[in-house]
């Protein structure tokens, strides 16, 4: 376990590192605590997309594009936190709607899990990140 934790935290590093080299003003890795050891056992990204309006229907669209486009390149992604959680069923009762906390939102509609498990190579990381940028260079 010690050496897996160990490769995520590297492998987290790399994709940090790789991210920080291409300058993608789009893509915003989600920083971790400074004072403390982490052992990511995801890999989550901010793809920024348009801010909505108070009361409509997120939808990132750019950020859809590229699961779209990773997807079609064998990479596979994921969204672990596609709601927020006052807008989750559990807290329904206390009455919040889509609107009350625009950041969490916004948040939600932005993030994206890339590949991460110890396991991963440091070229797939480099291909991931390369992938990804190839795409804002083409959609720009």
């Amino acid at each position: 376990l010690q050496e897996w934790n160990q490769r995520r935290a590297l492998l987290a590093e790399l994709y940090d590192q790789e991210f920080a080299e291409k300058g993608l003003e789009e893509v915003k890795p989600v920083t971790r605590a400074t004072n403390s050891v982490s052992f990511p056992h995801l890999y989550v990204i901010r793809v920024k997309g348009r801010k909505p309006s108070a009361g409509s229907a997120q939808r990132n669209e750019r950020r859809n594009s590229l699961i779209a486009f990773l997807g079609a390149k064998g990479i596979e992604t994921g969204i672990h936190y596609e709601h927020p959680l006052h807008l989750q069923p559990a807290f329904r009762r206390f009455g919040d709607e889509r609107g009350d906390f625009p950041n969490a939102e916004i948040a939600c509609d932005e993030i994206l899990s890339l590949p991460m498990h110890p396991f991963l190579s440091r070229d797939k990381v480099h291909r991931v990140v390369n992938t990804t940028a190839k795409f804002f260079r083409s959609s720009r």
